[in-house]
């Protein structure tokens, strides 16, 4: 009642790391939490509201109205859930695992996509009475009701941009809050709180704030980029990782990473922008030290153009796939997720480039380079579609990975039944993937892969008569353990004709 303000409600997504190190802190979080929706009347008009309280209401009315949540139909579950607001990862896992999946760019098409892998992957509630339960639907209802997401920084050691880290929890997040609602989440309303100085009071700023920062104090820095080069191999490794984590920010919050940012990024690393005035020329560094590097850097600026994230001039989109050409045709395809990982840019996008802007005997060495390295025709017939790849579930895990609080699964058939049907409404069902019943006989191979090009694999047979009962010893070993005791023997003797 002393706050002064109305009762805030947070949801709380911390890492797999904090999960091990601090459980008793997130217990205590949870009991805040609880004693905040449990403040009464009183006390919640003497600091003008309590959001915690509405919400919980909100998230109640629609667990029970559905039924989608995790134990038996029963309100007092409901009850409980509806006031979680500690999610991630499951227990014994760690973070979000989107890097993979923002990297395979070809393989999605919008962030719904990236929000859905999030949303499998971070539903896990965690309190003082559960401890890493699955609940996606209670996670669903909870990012529908996000106005902010602020992340905290405490160490000088990591950036925003030097590691996919960040992007993933708060890009993650944005994403999984357009899967939900449908609505790209305004990334204005993205904040850092930091806390790295233990004698000043913490600051706020934007997320747009800290990014651009960090662009032109560290990646756009000519004295940063000088360091790097000296570092030969290394160091255009990194600067191809910078270029990957800010992918990673354009793929999961796409109103972030702007053009104009992208030209600043295409006039330092492949332009001639710090040519003249810092002797800086990346491209022939890369040709000595790391062509690679450079070649995935090249693909990864030429996939944001065919994705719509960047759109430059034909000035520069003529300078792009003329340099990745060159270094396709000179060292080869470096083969890494932008180049032969992507069928869609590699045998489809670039070529109609290569038809526009070069000419057609470079478009024959490059399809004959690729084809030889990839296996796949550079280019194929219109009427074979490229096909999209889905992203799995996570196998199902076991129960006893998770902490109920006491009574929670103690079920009558009734019970069980009606939350049996509620999970099938909610959770995925695809082969050996959340939600399926591993009571279930395992289905035959011929069963679980009905199609008509399926070939069933040989039987491993078990033939006892070829594995050896006793113990193996080889050749060389038993020779040596001879060795050795024929030389303890001689010692023996040399002692005894001493001691006479």
């Amino acid at each position: 009642s002393d706050l002064g303000r109305p009762r805030i409600d947070v949801m709380v997504v911390p890492s797999g790391l904090h999960r091990d190190l601090f459980p008793e802190k997130l217990k205590l979080i949870d009991r805040a939490i609880r004693l905040a929706e449990n403040a009464t009347p009183e006390q919640d008009e003497g600091c003008g509201g309590n959001y915690v309280k509405n919400n919980t209401r909100e998230i109640f009315d629609k667990l029970n109205a559905t039924g989608r949540y995790t134990g038996a139909a029963l309100e007092k579950n409901a009850t409980y859930l509806s006031v979680s607001r500690i999610f991630l990862e499951a227990p014994g896992t760690y973070g979000p695992n989107l890097d993979s999946v923002v990297a395979a760019s070809g393989t999605w098409d919008n962030n719904t996509d990236i929000g859905n892998v999030y949303k499998s992957r971070m539903h896990y509630i965690y309190g003082d009475l559960v401890w890493g339960i699955p609940g996606e639907y209670v996670f669903e209802l909870n990012i529908a009701q996000i106005d902010a997401i602020v992340h905290n920084t405490n160490s000088n050691l990591y950036g925003f941009i030097d590691n996919d880290d960040v992007f993933q929890y708060v890009g993650g997040l944005a994403s999984a809050y357009k899967a939900v609602t449908g609505a790209d989440f305004n990334s204005d309303n993205i904040y850092v709180t930091d806390n790295r100085d233990p004698d000043s009071d913490p600051t706020v700023s934007s997320l747009h704030e800290v990014i651009h920062k960090e662009l032109r104090t560290r990646y756009l820095n000519p004295e940063w980029i000088k360091g790097m080069l000296l570092e030969g191999y290394a160091g255009l490794r990194e600067m191809s990782k910078f270029l990957e984590y800010l992918w990673g920010w354009e793929a999961t919050c796409p109103d972030l990473i702007t053009d104009t940012m992208w030209q600043q990024v295409y006039d330092v690393y492949i332009g001639d922008a710090y040519n003249k005035q810092y002797g800086i020329d990346i491209g022939a560094a890369a040709s000595e030290s790391n062509p690679y590097a450079y070649q995935s850097m090249l693909g990864r600026m030429i996939e944001s153009m065919r994705k719509g994230r960047w759109s430059p001039s034909d000035e520069v989109r003529e300078m792009l796939i003329s340099e990745y050409v060159d270094s396709v045709l000179e060292y080869g395809p470096c083969c890494c997720i932008n180049c032969c990982g992507n069928p869609v840019l590699d045998d489809e996008y670039i070529p109609g480039l290569i038809s526009t802007f070069l000419t057609p005997e470079e478009y024959d060495a490059y399809r004959e380079k690729m084809s030889a390295a990839t296996k796949r025709d550079v280019k194929p017939p219109e009427s074979t579609p490229v096909q999209e790849q889905e992203d799995m579930p996570d196998p199902p895990r076991s129960s006893h990975d998770s902490t109920y609080p006491p009574g929670w699964l103690d079920r009558d058939e009734e019970t069980t039944r009606q939350a049996k049907s509620a999970s099938d409404a909610n959770e995925t069902t695809l082969e050996g993937g959340v939600g399926e019943d591993v009571t279930k006989p395992v289905k035959s191979s011929s069963e679980s892969n009905p199609s008509d090009d399926y070939v069933e694999g040989h039987e491993m047979e078990v033939k006892t008569d070829e594995f050896m009962t006793g113990v193996a010893v080889s050749g060389a070993p038993l020779l040596a353990i001879i060795a050795v005791i024929a030389i303890l023997a001689l010692i023996g003797i040399g002692l005894r004709f001493k001691r006479r």
